[in-house]
């Protein structure tokens, strides 16, 4: 059965199976029969609970028969019916055949349409007919609704009068037990609002204590609900009033009416009490000197926590708080008096919220006697009125005979399944030379039978558990070598199941109404399992704009049933000009037994039907995200991006944006195609601020009106929405995180340099959404939600650029931190709570750190860590906080005293290692926290150490980047590259997103894939990882080429923040004239890649400093000819982030497809040669550890992972076919001077032979295609050639040259139809004019004695002159016919960028040998439209350019590597009268 369930068995199935009858000595033999108890034909069927099904019951529709019968199932626990089907048992609900009219829904469906009046006889005044507060009123055309027997149809009957209220009111409300809403009667049914402001309903004191601009109002007939919001205030019998005057609050009948008068609010019957949750330390020990002295102010007293605690409305509102002493606590009456001061002093703080936590001081410990089973308890009483108890016990050793465990968090926490379970233990205060001996256990089937070593646990996701499946965990602790000081804790983990990702396509916005609607919601998935294995249900619901009139008024709804998630509309079923909303409710069932609630997701589309006599502007609207992203609901903590793309025969329809849920979309600026060059014609992009996101909903709905020449038509989408926690204790809108510091309580354990401690809780943080789900599945689930918060905490800093610098020191399920290492001076402490959804909200707080004693000195506080007592304690937390005191130590430390520079820098290189050797980096909370504290380290004592001692630093950066990217070579997807959480972040065509501090850099980009069908495809993107590239985090540099197929835009898949010239300019100008200290990799895929690797992201991984240690590591391995640059290790990674991504990463041939990787090397040296060294640091298959591939004299042949491209501004360039990590790394030196031949390089940068040349670049053509692939030939920068490599593999690709010239001389052609040709002339000064257009023809004058305009050697000078070029000679700036292998090309360079022309984007270079007008010099050419070479005057405008300044600067052999790509093309060309030509060629470098 599991074999056929994971769908392993072969297709044939198993036909020859043997077994025995049960019960029998029958031999069996046949097919495999899942349903029979032996598995074989013919065997026992195995007994199955099942409801029977017989005549009148139903599956689906299509077993009722008669006119307009349907099939009905309960709305609670349906009867199941089981049966075998396919070899294999299925259980599904049985239904009940019944009339449409006779349905329950149909039933309701008429109540509300009819708004629950009746007809009446005015005449008569409605006598036994209207109630006694009704009125028999005559109406205008009165009708009332009913369902036809016959048609089994609902229709409207004709009627004299109706029964109407005399008056509208609120008659009576009540709060839900639960506390999170009020339900309101109304005198009669009101008009349906749904989430509508409540300020539209209650007047201002009212709507103030429902919660203010988070309190929502719905109707539903006449109740009226009321969701609060957080800061709601309301209180038994508080009136509620509603508006005098224009309330959105009116009659259904009569929307004239609308409803008056107030209401008193009635308190719940069975107000739900709170979950009380208590936390402190299980045995209270004598207070003795820790493993080191600087952390004497963290050795807090025992204290007793229960601000943890909770409501079911998720508000810490406390109406009181109270301790005691529990009565079969044990001790003496003089311990219990003890006990009992304490309590008083507890109860005695004024404010309940200060009561939460008990504080046992020094003297309270020392005094209380030995005992094994003290007992406190603690009386939580909600603003709801409703109390509960909970207890803490504690036992009191006056010496350690066993550690003091605990688990940090609650005693009952949650997990995400597809994120992994973590839990970490504590042991109090660890005394100084002790050492202590972990290890977990558990009885659940996934963990270890002999349980795993280590304080913290983790185990990777996907975990083996289900929706809802609790499981046991201890961890056990004693003093090393010693069992019988061991202690136990113990806490329970449910595991959270990831909500099934509703995936629902079809129509949405203004459709035709003679097209039959398909909706599918059959790509919906269970990202906890595999599609073989996931068990969804899926509920369909329609509901029109004018509800409560129904989509559907009779029997005929489509086919819902032919299969299950697909819903069938045929034509002219829904109603023309009226929209209706679809939505699919896609279930995950929870584990057998568990009491968690059913995970559900819901998808919604609407449309309209339109008839299509007169064309209607159509459009599709979609959320912009990455995969990972798109599989769940948006997080209001970052902006929403959504794009409209209309139809091409309407791009130039005017566009006005309307949300319900966000009224401020109107107001937004939108990018367009005029706006944006990034965006094609008809393309629209809204970005909505975080800020203006509801946090109070679960999902939004936008809606686009186009309009064009008077006709309009709709795009919409609706979208699930994740609210960020929210600080309970404040009012303030929007809450800042200086407001939501009302939930940071931070106490001052110590206020001086350096041993400065303060400790922060997080109180009252709540999550609305989990509240939701918890109080709807039950007390399991309340705990769960409950414990789902994470929290982190740790300091700010605003970087030189003005950066904000968050550096984390603790982050878990703790809901309080200490917080150690404080400079002097004002410090910004911060607190997050963070959703499992990773949506986070924080707060500040800025606390003051008193300087140090006058006689302080910084070596003698440095020398008193003992790192080896820290690393024999086997106490991470001491460890951790230790290395951040020693680290602000550090910052101290005199420079000029040699001593102390050794003592830093050997306390530095112990703890950074004592780091790494207790870090798992394959967890990433553990990884983040000690990357955070070793960066710390990095940057306190980078100014007074040595080269030598920084290797360790290196080495830290390597691991922490083998973590994030990968440590060795290969090309396949890594689950840790760069940080997979991070990398699926990416979306694709919307550029790369980067992140990191100090020590690991990351940046990750998603695949654009160009679209199917297109010829020559491209697809490139762009991503920075380092300090100067966090700025342009988010900056586009993803798209796609292509000669398209379709009548789309070839770009419509490309989606830019900015053109990929201001990206580069960017990043290669963003430090300084020493160039960019980021490194960039820049993808290229060609042809079926580029079309096929959609689903895939590259992440790159950048250490800065980990050079030093790799050539420590190395150093054995390399010979001596080969040294390593100081230039990083830059990481590369693909990562699949969609469920649709091949099961292959891209492979990059490293010609058509490969990676240009740029990475700094500020000691290069241009006169040796160099490339990029791939590492292998863990081995493998045909690999050393600890080895390196690559081409450079003295390393072993093979074919080289990556060739170099040049050196520029600071950093080299490398071509790679292999993901892995990389390093550059120099050889002997080269020939001096550098040959300038075909294939290889010249220039004063350092350019070498060894590099062969990146494919030619695609077409370059006008419109949205040029500016994918053709728009960065305009990178300029002030730093010489620093881009041209990276620029030229933007516009690489797969054609030849000769299809690239052909194009783009077709391209020239069209444009100089459009614009008359004109010629540039430059100014006196050399400068072209602003408006200088490409495709410009350039004369360049040249005085007699001046260099040639053109880039050649000096030595062909005298050749040229002696052709008959003689000098003042004016030269066209076109392709020109070279004779001479020496001379070097003219150089492609656009026009029309004024000053600071930088050196060509790509030159396309073209060798012409043979005769021509002169005896072997130099004439002008140019291409035609057929793609031809010719000599003579340029009759169309020249594609490659020559400024002036290039020409005066490049006069002698080109300063720098400047690429030409393209492959050397075979084929003749012919050419002019005067003789043939031979193959057109293409140099590779200049």
């Amino acid at each position: 059965m599991m074999c056929t369930t994971l769908q392993a068995c072969p297709t044939s199935g198993c036909p020859s199976l043997t077994a025995t009858k049960v019960g029998t000595s029958t031999t069996l033999s046949g097919a495999l029969d899942l349903c029979a108890a032996e598995g074989v034909v013919g065997g026992t069927p195995t007994p199955l609970t099942s409801a029977v099904k017989g005549p009148g019951t139903c599956k689906t529709v299509a077993d009722c028969t008669g006119a307009g019968m349907m099939c009905q199932f309960a709305d609670a626990n349906p009867p199941k019916v089981c049966e075998c089907m396919a070899g294999r048992d299925e259980c599904y609900s049985l239904g009940t055949c019944i009339s449409y009219c006779s349905l329950n829904s149909t039933l309701d469906t008429i109540s509300s349409l009819n708004a629950g009046t009746k007809t009446c006889d005015p005449a008569s005044g409605g006598a036994a007919v209207c109630a006694a507060t009704e009125t028999c009123a005559t109406v205008s055309g009165c009708q009332q609704w009913s369902c036809d027997a016959a048609a089994q149809k609902l229709l409207q009957v004709s009627c004299t009068g109706l029964c109407t209220p005399q008056q509208l009111s609120i008659t009576a409300a009540a709060l839900s037990d639960d506390g999170t809403s009020i339900t309101a009667t109304l005198s009669a049914a009101a008009a349906p609002i749904t989430l509508v402001p409540c300020s539209g309903v209650f007047d201002t004191a009212s709507n103030d204590a429902l919660g203010g601009a988070s309190a929502l109002c719905s109707t539903s007939g006449a109740v009226l609900t009321v969701k609060l919001g957080p800061a709601a205030t309301i209180k038994a019998d508080q009136k509620l009033a509603l508006l005098a005057a224009g309330g959105v609050l009116v009659g259904q009948l009569d929307a004239k009416m609308a409803f008056k008068g107030s209401v008193a609010v009635s308190w719940c019957k069975a107000c739900v009490a709170p979950r009380v949750v208590v936390t402190g330390p299980s045995t209270i020990t004598q207070p003795c000197a820790g493993v080191s002295s600087l952390l004497a102010a963290t050795a807090t007293p025992p204290e007793f926590d229960a601000s943890l605690s909770v409501d079911p409305s998720g508000r810490a509102v406390w109406s009181d708080v109270k301790w005691a002493v529990a009565a079969d606590s044990a001790g003496s009456a003089a311990s219990k008096a003890v006990l009992q001061a304490a309590v008083d002093r507890a109860n005695a703080l004024a404010l309940s919220r200060d009561r939460l936590r008990l504080t046992l001081t020094t003297a309270d410990s020392t005094a209380l006697e030995d005992a094994p089973a003290y007992k406190l308890q603690v009386t939580l009483t909600s603003w709801l009125g409703s109390s509960a108890t909970a207890s803490v016990p504690f036992a009191r050793a006056s010496s350690a005979t066993a550690p003091a465990v605990t688990i940090v968090g609650q005693s009952s926490q949650s997990f995400k399944i597809s994120d992994g379970l973590r839990a970490e233990a504590e042991a109090g205060s660890v005394c100084k030379g002790q050492s202590l001996e972990w290890k977990w256990s558990s009885a659940w089937s996934g963990f270890p039978a002999s349980g795993t070593a280590g304080q913290q646990l983790f185990v990777a996701g996907p975990v083996a558990a289900l929706h809802g499946q609790q499981i046991p965990i201890k961890i056990t602790a004693n003093y090393a070598g010693d069992s019988a000081t061991s202690a136990s804790a113990s806490v329970t983990m449910t595991a959270e199941g990831s909500s099934p990702v509703a995936d629902l396509t079809g129509p949405s916005g203004d459709v035709p109404d003679d097209t039959a609607i398909v909706l599918n919601a059959t790509a919906s998935y269970d990202p906890d399992t595999s599609a073989a294995l996931q068990r969804l249900t899926y509920k369909w619901s329609c509901k029109r704009e004018d509800f409560p009139t129904p989509c559907f008024t009779g029997s005929s709804q489509g086919d819902q049933d032919s299969k299950p998630g697909v819903w069938t509309l045929p034509a002219g079923l829904l109603t023309s000009g009226k929209s209706h909303t679809f939505t699919i409710a896609v279930t995950k069932e929870a584990a057998a037994g568990s009491t968690a609630a059913a995970l559900v997701a819901t998808k919604s589309v609407t449309l309209r039907p339109r008839s299509t006599a007169v064309p209607f502007p159509r459009g599709n609207l979609t959320r912009q995200c990455s995969a990972a992203a798109c599989a769940s609901a948006h997080a209001t903590s970052s902006p929403l991006s959504v794009l409209l793309v209309i139809a091409t025969a309407f791009t130039d329809a005017t566009v006005k944006w309307a949300s319900v849920e966000v009224p401020g979309v109107s107001a937004l600026t939108v990018a367009t195609s005029a706006t944006d060059s990034t965006l094609a014609p008809g393309q629209h992009r809204l970005t909505i601020p975080a800020a203006s996101l509801p946090n109070n909903r679960a999902a939004i709905t936008i809606t686009a009106t186009m309009t064009l020449k008077g006709v309009s038509g709709e795009a919409s989408v609706t979208l699930p929405i994740n609210s960020a926690p929210y600080c309970s204790l404040t009012t303030a809108s929007p809450a800042t995180p200086l407001a939501n510091a009302a939930c940071l309580e931070v106490t001052a354990l110590s206020d001086t340099f350096p041993t400065a401690a303060f400790k922060v809780r997080a109180t009252g943080w709540a999550d609305a959404q989990a509240t939701s789900t918890a109080n709807s599945g039950g007390a399991a689930a309340t705990a769960s939600a409950v414990s789902s918060l994470t929290f982190e905490f740790g300091t700010q800093s605003a970087s030189a650029g003005g950066r904000v610098l968050d550096s984390m020191q603790q982050s878990g399920n703790a809901p309080a931190g200490t917080l150690v290492g404080l400079d002097q001076g004002n410090v910004t402490l911060y607190g997050c709570a963070i959703d499992p959804e990773g949506s986070r909200t924080c707060g500040t707080v800025v606390v003051t750190v008193k300087p140090p004693a006058k006689d302080f000195n910084a070596s003698a506080a440095l020398a008193t860590v003992d790192v080896a007592a820290l690393l024999d304690s086997n106490d991470k937390k001491s460890l951790l906080q230790a290395a951040s005191t020693a680290a602000s130590i550090l910052s101290a430390v005199n420079g000029s005293d040699a001593a102390a520079v050794v003592l830093a820098a050997k306390q530095s290189v112990a703890l950074v290692s004592a780091i790494l050797t207790t870090t798992s980096f394959a967890d990433a909370k553990q990884r983040d926290q000690a990357v955070s504290t070793m960066a710390a380290i990095a940057r306190s004592s980078a100014a007074i150490l040595t080269p030598e001692t920084r290797a360790v630093f290196s080495k830290a950066a390597r691991d922490a980047a083998a973590a994030l990217g990968g440590g060795g070579g290969g090309g396949g997807t890594s689950k840790n590259s760069v940080d997979e959480g991070f990398v699926t972040q990416a979306i694709p065509g919307d550029g790369f997103k980067s992140a990191g501090d100090s020590g690991v850099y990351v940046s990750s980009a998603a695949i654009a894939p160009a679209a199917s069908g297109t010829i020559n495809a491209t697809s490139t993107l762009v991503l920075a990882a380092g300090a100067d590239a966090l700025s342009g985090s988010g900056t586009a540099a993803n798209a796609t080429s292509g000669n398209s197929t379709s009548e789309a835009p070839a770009s419509s898949s490309a989606r830019r923040r900015t053109s990929r010239r201001a990206l580069l300019q960017t990043v290669a100008t963003g430090s300084s004239s020493t160039g960019s200290t980021s490194a960039e990799a820049l993808l290229v895929l060609s042809g079926a890649l580029a079309t096929g690797s959609g689903g895939y992201a590259l992440g790159l991984a950048y250490a800065p400093s980990a050079s030093t240690g790799v050539s420590t590591i190395l150093a054995a391995s390399l010979p001596t000819s080969v040294a390593l640059v100081d230039s990083g290790v830059a990481s590369l990674s693909w990562t699949a982030v969609s469920a649709t991504a091949s099961a292959a990463a891209p492979a990059l041939d490293g010609t058509n497809s490969y990676i240009l990787l740029r990475i700094p090397a500020p000691s290069y040296d241009p006169t040796k040669s160099a490339t990029c060294l791939l590492l292998n640091m863990t081995g493998g298959p045909g690999a050393t550890a600890g080895s390196v591939t690559g081409d450079l004299p003295g390393l072993s042949p093979g074919a080289a992972p990556a060739a170099f491209v040049g050196y520029s501004s600071g950093r080299v360039t490398c071509r790679a076919s292999v993901l892995g990590s990389y390093i550059v790394a120099q050889g002997p030196a080269l020939p001096s001077p550098p040959p300038s031949a075909a294939g290889t390089g010249s220039g004063g940068s350092g350019t070498q032979g060894a590099a062969s040349a990146p494919p030619p670049p695609p077409p370059t053509v006008d419109g949205p295609q040029a500016q994918a692939s053709g728009e960065s030939a305009s990178v300029q920068s002030d730093s010489g050639t620093n881009t041209a490599a990276i620029v030229g593999g933007v516009v690489g690709g797969v054609v030849g040259v000769a299809l690239v010239a052909g194009l783009v001389a077709a391209a020239v052609i069209m444009k100089r139809r459009k614009q008359k040709r004109r010629a540039m002339e430059p100014d006196a000064g050399g400068v072209l004019p602003q408006d200088a257009q490409r495709g410009a023809s350039i004369e360049l004058p040249r005085a007699a004695g001046s260099p040639m305009p053109h880039a050649l050697a000096p030595a062909r000078e005298a050749a040229l002159s002696q052709s008959g070029s003689a000098p003042g000679t004016p030269r066209r700036g076109g392709l020109h016919a070279l004779t001479h292998s020496e001379v070097h090309p003219v150089l492609d360079v656009p026009a029309g960028s004024g000053t600071g022309m930088a050196p060509a984007r790509t030159s396309l270079q073209h060798g012409v040998g043979g005769g021509g007008s002169g005896t072997g010099g130099w004439t002008s050419g140019h291409f035609d439209s057929d793609g031809a070479g010719h000599e003579g005057p340029s009759n169309s405008a020249p594609v490659i350019k020559l400024t002036p300044q290039e020409a005066g600067a490049h006069a002698t052999p080109v300063s720098g590597p400047l690429m030409a790509f393209g492959a050397q093309l075979s084929q003749s060309r012919a050419g002019s009268a005067s003789g043939a030509r031979p193959a057109w060629q293409t140099n590779t470098q200049v």
